[in-house]
């Protein structure tokens, strides 16, 4: 059973010509947007983010189940919200490639049900699992494939939630999938990694042709370079865990010394797209796929701004490295000005990415 045919109870005809809002819940905020299409445009119509109290949220489960659905009934009753399609964290999800000889759709569910086993740690009962076609191979009758596997305690339990706070689940999708079709410009080819950058983790993603490969997360994000930017007083001790914009309009000389400080936490940064780099390389081989090569690194997460980090990262890796443009495949910035600044945008490529994958269905 994929994801959205998981949610079909909850989603009669008249639903269908309804805007939706995209979630993400991170361990400290809950990020939301509402895309529109209008005519062979996308319209920005909702933007926002509510903080969460400590301890409600972490690594993708609820903790306090009752605060949460609390918080998500004031933003339904604030924004009149009904329907949703939401994020599933990637430290709650799997992602694995395998080849299936061509055969129908029907046949390639009872096919990937008996290998889910062999390349995740559940069993098939406790899956919910979707795949994306890679490639179809004609010569020798196979197709590749991209799935995507999540427990069905974890759909169940942000279910739960989200029906208790009144608004309605029509979709679930794993995070890095949201996030490659934020950042990733639409029909662009070539391998990318992605590094984004979040709240008590940072997730590595192999992008292929606009199709994630493989991810990776490791243990710092956001709260470790916050931390360090308290010690030497840039951020005021009681701030909400956010890149404030005094980090922006520094002088030469205190920034160098921020940058200095926060160089062992880049330095985790860097090594760790060195390593997931390598392993890509072996991986490449593995599938025999010409893109073994990384063409460039994009980062996201409001600390991937911090001045002289992607300086840092490209000098560091002798790849390019780039900060994310969320709006890219929603509309042009020289044209729109959205309602969030740029820094703050960086942390809302995942429901953009929720957002996008439904209108261009």
């Amino acid at each position: 059973m994929n994801f959205d045919s998981l949610m079909n109870f909850f989603k009669p005809p008249e639903f269908l010509g309804m805007s939706s809002v995209a979630f993400d819940i991170t361990d400290k905020f809950v990020h939301f947007i509402v895309l529109e299409k209008r005519g062979n445009d996308i319209i920005l119509k909702k933007i926002g983010e509510k903080m969460l109290p400590e301890g409600v949220f972490s690594g993708g489960d609820i903790l306090k189940k009752q605060e949460l659905v609390s918080i998500l009934s004031e933003l339904k009753k604030e924004h009149n919200f009904e329907l949703v399609r939401i994020s599933i964290p990637e430290e709650k999800s799997y992602i694995f490639i395998t080849d299936v000889p061509r055969v129908s759709k029907k046949e390639i569910r009872q096919m990937l049900e008996f290998r889910l086993e062999e390349n995740v740690p559940l069993k098939v009962e406790e899956a919910v699992f979707e795949y994306s076609l890679i490639e179809e191979n004609t010569e020798n009758n196979f197709l590749r494939l991209d799935v995507s596997v999540v427990t069905k305690q974890i759909i169940d339990s942000y279910t739960e939630v989200f029906l208790q706070a009144g608004l309605t689940p029509i979709s679930f999708k794993t995070e890095s999938r949201a996030v490659a079709r934020a950042v990733v410009r639409k029909g662009e080819h070539g391998t990318t990694m992605i590094m984004n950058i979040k709240d008590n983790a940072t997730i590595l993603s192999i992008v292929v042709d606009g199709t994630v490969w493989f991810t990776s997360t490791i243990s710092v994000g956001t709260s470790s370079i916050i931390d360090v930017l308290k010690k030497n007083l840039v951020v005021k001790q009681d701030s909400s865990y956010k890149i404030v914009k005094e980090v922006f309009n520094l002088d030469d000389e205190k920034n160098a010394e921020v940058f200095d400080s926060s160089m062992n936490i880049f330095a985790v940064l860097r090594d760790s797209i060195v390593k997931f780099s390598e392993f890509w390389q072996n991986q490449s081989e593995k599938y025999a796929t010409k893109d073994d090569k990384i063409d460039k690194v994009i980062l996201c997460g409001s600390v991937s701004a911090i001045p002289g980090f992607a300086r840092y990262l490209t000098s560091s890796l002798d790849l390019p490295v780039e900060i994310a443009n969320v709006w890219q495949n929603v509309f042009s910035t020289e044209k729109i000005i959205p309602e969030v600044d740029f820094v703050d945008s960086l942390n809302f490529s995942d429901p953009i990415g929720i957002s996008l994958g439904e209108i261009h269905k």
